[in-house]
């Protein structure tokens, strides 16, 4: 897990220990930076939580991208990366070649 490609970019991977807001006021489990082209996941994060914080990001970057803004988008990522992680979990011919 250290690079992923969401469109046209490809994103380093980066586990932080006690990853904060940039401006330090909020502790965050994870953060994607388009300038950067950086996402952080909290280094507090066990394995599983790990990747359903990586979808939570790779689905901000996908909307990002498109150009689409979503008045709850926090909650949509939240509840779209739960789902793809449990989809994928669940029907393992999805994944495997």
């Amino acid at each position: 897990m250290d690079t992923i490609k969401i469109g046209p970019i490809e994103f380093d991977i980066e586990i932080v220990d006690n990853l904060h807001s940039p401006d330090g006021k909020d502790k965050l489990d994870g953060i994607i930076m388009y300038k950067g082209t950086t996402i952080q996941i909290d280094g507090d994060a066990n394995a599983q939580a790990s990747r359903q914080i990586l979808w939570h990001e790779i689905i901000h970057g996908i909307l990002t991208q498109a150009g689409i803004q979503i008045k709850n988008e926090e909650n949509i990522c939240e509840v779209l990366s739960h789902g793809i992680m449990s989809v994928l979990q669940n029907n393992g011919w999805l994944h495997d070649d």
